[in-house]
C-alpha cells in the first residue's frame, strides 16, 4: 500500500504515514474490502436501481398493451364476424371501423411485444464494470512496526568549494615567491 498523500510505502498495519503522517487505517480498510459499501459501489447501485425500475415499467406496460390490443382484435373480429352473417347490419362505414379497430388492435400487441422485448434487452451495469484500480484487493501481511528502523546517520560529502581555497593559498604563497624573487632581482 501507498500513502494516498504523499505516495510512500506503508504496510498495511501501519496506523500513520511515517513522511506526512497522514492516518492510514481508513485507506487500508477501504483496500482491503473491510468497510461496509465503498464509494465505487454506491455509484453502481445508485445507477442500477431506476434501471431495474425502469425495466419493470416498460414490462408491465408491455404487458397491458398486448393485453389491450388482443381483446380489441377479438372483440373487433367477433362483432365483425356478426355483422358479416346477418346481411340486414352490413354497412360500408361499420365494416371500416372494425377492421380499422383490428388494426389498431394488432398495432398494440406489436407495440407491446416490442416494449417487453425492448426491456429484456435493457443491459444492467455489472459489477465488473467497476475499473480494477477500484476493487477491493487482499493486502499481503507486512512485517511488524512496532519497532523504528535502524538509525542511519547521513555520510559526510565535501562542499564543492573545499579545496578552492587550498588553490588559493598555494598560489598566494607562489606569488608571493614570485613578488620575492622580482625583488631580488
Amino acid at each position: 500500500m501507498y500513502c494516498p498523500n504523499c505516495a510512500t510505502p506503508a504496510s498495511a498495519e501501519q496506523k500513520f504515514c511515517r513522511s506526512c503522517g497522514l492516518g492510514l487505517q481508513i485507506h487500508s480498510q477501504v483496500l482491503a474490502g473491510q468497510s461496509p459499501v465503498t464509494e465505487p459501489e454506491q455509484a453502481l447501485v445508485g445507477r442500477v436501481e431506476p434501471l431495474k425500475r425502469r425495466r419493470h415499467r416498460l414490462q408491465f406496460w408491455g404487458f397491458i398493451t398486448s393485453i389491450g390490443g388482443t381483446a380489441m382484435t377479438l372483440l373487433s373480429g367477433l362483432v365483425y364476424g356478426l355483422v358479416k352473417r346477418l346481411p340486414s347490419m352490413i354497412d360500408p362505414t361499420t365494416v371500416i371501423i372494425l377492421g380499422s379497430l383490428m388494426g389498431i388492435g394488432i398495432l398494440f400487441i406489436l407495440l407491446g411485444v416490442f416494449l417487453v422485448g425492448y426491456s429484456a434487452f435493457l443491459s444492467l451495469p455489472k459489477a465488473s464494470a467497476v475499473p480494477l484500480w477500484q476493487q477491493p484487493t487482499a493486502l499481503p501481511q507486512a512485517a511488524s512496526t512496532t519497532t523504528l528502523p535502524p538509525e542511519r546517520r547521513a555520510a559526510v560529502v565535501p562542499s564543492v568549494t573545499e579545496h578552492t581555497t587550498e588553490l588559493l593559498e598555494t598560489s598566494a604563497a607562489q606569488a608571493q615567491a614570485r613578488d620575492t624573487a622580482r625583488q631580488g632581482e
